[in-house]
């Protein structure tokens, strides 16, 4: 993991999650009310769209939701072809979608600090613009310039294009194979999202990235391209690097 980040797979509602940033599963012609109608703004596939918190999220401490519309698989439906073409695209959405995450947790950070505070943000601590990028560079200390503690930072994942808008339907295009493609790109998107932050020093955060589905399907293929991923890396066990939990 990049820096003692840690990557977790969760069984559970994202809309549940009290993290500092959700992502969104955003749906280009139906939108997912997880957060009392929150997620309503249309977005370009690949691109992510930012909102603060809303309704219930924003009680469960919840800052920031981005909104991330992935890839249809059936707009390619050329068998094994398609997969060159979805895959890459899912990769894209969430590198995306984590970046924009990043850049609204250092512009709160950045509010937090000039006032003073070091705890959660109130309503009132709320940066005026979410698209101010204030990265800093992490020291080998772990330290940021000036001394600073390297900040924690949350943020809950969904398995964006992984069929999670037909789930429990019996008519559903979206099948085994795309659901476990799906999550395996998402996972191996974190993991290298991580990994340049950790091989360029240019994050001046520990990450808690948390990989949730509701679905115990989903769930046990998420927990599967996890340990493919840490496997890939060297590493002996999964807790180790990160953990599988269930929301109680």
């Amino acid at each position: 993991m990049a820096c003692g980040s840690v990557v977790e797979v969760v069984a559970g509602d994202i809309a549940e999650e009290e993290v500092d940033v959700v992502i969104n599963a955003a749906n280009s012609l139906s939108f997912t009310a997880m957060d009392c109608g929150v997620s309503g703004v249309s977005v370009p596939s690949t691109q992510a769209g930012v909102q603060l918190a809303e309704g219930g999220l924003a009680v469960r401490g919840v800052r920031y939701v981005v909104h991330a519309v992935g890839p249809i698989w059936t707009d390619w439906p050329v068998a094994r072809a398609t997969f060159a073409k979805v895959v890459p695209r899912i990769r894209r959405t969430v590198r995306r979608a984590l970046t924009a995450a990043e850049r609204v947790v250092a512009a709160l950070d950045s509010v937090r600090s000039q006032s003073g505070r070091a705890g959660p943000a109130g309503d009132g601590d709320r940066p005026d613009t979410v698209e101010e990028d204030v990265g800093v560079e992490v020291r080998d200390d772990g330290l940021a310039p000036g001394g600073e503690s390297v900040m924690m930072a949350s943020v809950a994942v969904p398995a964006i294009s992984g069929g999670i808008f037909t789930h429990y339907s019996a008519t559903s295009k979206i099948k085994a194979a795309e659901q476990m493609a799906a999550r395996t790109a998402v996972v191996e998107a974190v993991m290298r999202w991580l990994a340049r932050r950790r091989e360029n020093g240019t994050s001046r955060h520990v990450w808690n990235i948390r990989l949730v589905d509701i679905c115990p399907r989903g769930v046990a293929m998420f927990a599967k391209a996890f340990d493919v991923a840490l496997a890939a890396e060297g590493e002996a066990d999964i807790g180790e690097s990160g953990t599988v939990r269930a929301e109680e």
